[in-house]
């Protein structure tokens, strides 16, 4: 445990000297463009979620056409859960003469468990959101409903054997549907009103709803405790199941981005080879030096690790500290689109900014580090000694694996991934065979050139192969951005294209079919 404190001391003193700068600045450039998108989609995420919740009013819904028990209400209470329940049923809404087709909605105390009702005092004034729900006797209508009925707020309305006064006019209910289906206006009342229209006999057209809200770990319980008991009618809801097209989109947004910040990520990494290898040389001599007192490979192979460790938290830990500040300004400047403030991001992004570091380092560092165990302590006294190299199948080894990894991490697909390393691969064949021509075309015209281009074309061919990565990592960051632009324009023409040129976007219905003729004539 010896060689790890050494190398945790010995990361500590090339800090303050200034030695590990461009290292450390290297990691952290990868792990903010990391961080950054990771943050803001889990934002983007969590926001979804509580949208989620509140399309269902709850963060889980029982829905049944028969009357659901008090087992799963119980169960609920042990769990801490809160308890809601709701009877829904269409019938025709009567206030004098005038009738109308309701959508009614009987809810219970506690009702809606997430988001909130909005009424207002008349049709289409200003709404504000209600904490409790219509008292036995009132109910609250949809001003889709008073327009039909020719009516205002105040009226009374009999449904089936009751009468009900409507006392607010109801703007918005969260989980109101959206289709074809759920096109009837609404008539919000009590629960306890529902005997008395006596509309819910056998035979009838009614929901039931239990819903249920609280903490994450026990609403999965519950749900994992409800589903081997359900019954036939009995469907469960989550927040899987509301707004799929909207998460699904979003975990393509999260692909997207995180496939541009790879690349960032890449021409980091190599940044953090070469890095690397300029440290590990000046640690050649130092490394000579223990070996000749009596230090083991194992020490030595420890100190490496310690070091790798030690740059890991500190270039991480700065990495995420940049990556959260970033994601700031990007949810500042995209507030409008958000539609509002976003939820704070969780500490998931934290733990995957820390571990890319650890990935960027044991792929492309590692190699040159290790092998500083191989130094001869003879280097101390001779110095024409040199250091054996890293192998180079540890060095292209490692950086395939990290690079594998990361692509997977962010594609989270194995055949696309496996298409993505296939194209990589070949242009990074393509990319070395032109710089090596070029780098010797270079040497070979140097002697003609001016005295900075005969000085810069002499470098080129002095580190030739540093040269060769360089360039093969640049082609490759500017081949994932066009690769992205292109991927984008697709997915929008390929979304287009599904569509016909005639596909309408407005609808007329409850067209009867002797009114058809009549319909087009004016339309």
């Amino acid at each position: 445990m010896r060689g790890f404190g050494h190398g945790v001391r010995s990361v500590l003193r090339d800090l303050r000297a200034g030695e590990l700068r461009v290292l450390i600045g290297a990691v952290t450039l990868a792990v903010t463009a990391m961080t950054a998108v990771g943050f803001f989609t889990d934002r983007v995420s969590q926001a979804v979620a509580i949208r989620s919740a509140e399309v269902l009013a709850a963060d889980l819904v029982l829905r049944s056409n028969r009357p659901i028990g008090d087992e799963y209400r119980q169960r609920a209470g042990e769990l801490g859960l809160a308890v809601s329940t709701a009877v829904s049923f269409p019938s025709v809404v009567v206030a004098g003469d005038a009738t109308s087709l309701a959508d009614i909605e009987a809810v219970g105390p506690g009702y809606p468990l997430r988001g909130s009702l909005r009424t207002s005092d008349r049709p289409f004034g200003e709404s504000r959101p209600e904490t409790g729900i219509p008292q036995p006797g009132e109910a609250w209508a949809d001003a889709k409903l008073l327009a039909r009925l020719d009516a205002a707020p105040g009226v009374e309305l009999r449904v089936g054997s009751a009468k009900v006064k409507v006392s607010r006019v109801l703007d918005y209910r969260p989980d109101q549907g959206w289709s074809f289906v759920d096109l009837a206006p609404t008539l919000l009342m009590n629960q306890q009103d529902v005997e008395a229209t006596g509309l819910v006999q056998p035979g009838s057209r009614v929901t039931y709803r239990q819903m249920f809200a609280g903490d994450a770990s026990a609403v999965s319980a519950l749900r994992r405790y409800m589903s081997p008991r359900l019954g036939v009618s009995e469907r469960i809801r989550d927040l899987s199941d509301a707004g799929p097209e909207i998460r699904s989109a979003l975990d393509r947004a999260q692909r997207f981005l995180g496939l541009a910040a790879l690349t960032g990520t890449l021409l980091a990494a190599v940044a953090v080879a070469m890095a690397a290898g300029r440290y590990a040389r000046r640690q050649i001599d130092p490394v000579a030096l223990m070996k000749a007192f009596g230090a083991r490979q194992s020490f030595l192979l420890q100190a490496s690790l310690a070091q790798l460790a030690a740059i890991a938290l500190i270039a991480g830990s700065a990495g995420v500290l940049l990556g959260y500040l970033a994601q700031g300004g990007l949810a500042y400047l995209l507030t409008d689109l958000a539609g509002g403030s976003l939820p704070d991001p969780g500490l998931r992004p934290v733990a995957g900014g820390l571990t890319l570091a650890g990935i960027v380092l044991a792929g492309f560092a590692l190699p040159s580090l290790v092998a500083l165990r191989r130094v001869p302590p003879l280097r101390v006294l001779r110095r024409d000694i040199a250091a054996p190299p890293p192998s180079a199948w540890l060095i292209y080894g490692t950086a395939t694996v990290a690079v594998l990894g990361l692509l997977f991490w962010q594609v989270r697909d194995l055949r696309l991934t496996g298409w993505l390393v296939l194209g990589v691969g070949l242009l990074a064949v393509v990319l070395a065979v032109a710089s090596m021509a070029l780098v010797w075309m270079a040497s070979k015209v140097r002697g003609s050139a001016g005295a900075s281009w005969r000085y810069a074309l002499a470098g080129l061919a002095r580190r030739r192969r540093d040269s060769v990565v360089q360039v093969i990592a640049f082609g490759l960051g500017i081949m994932i951005l066009l690769l992205l632009t292109v991927v984008r324009n697709d997915l929008l023409t390929e979304w287009q294209a599904t569509l016909p040129d005639n596909a309408a976007n407005r609808f007329l219905i409850n067209i009867q079919p002797d009114e058809a003729a009549e319909v087009r004539e004016f339309l």
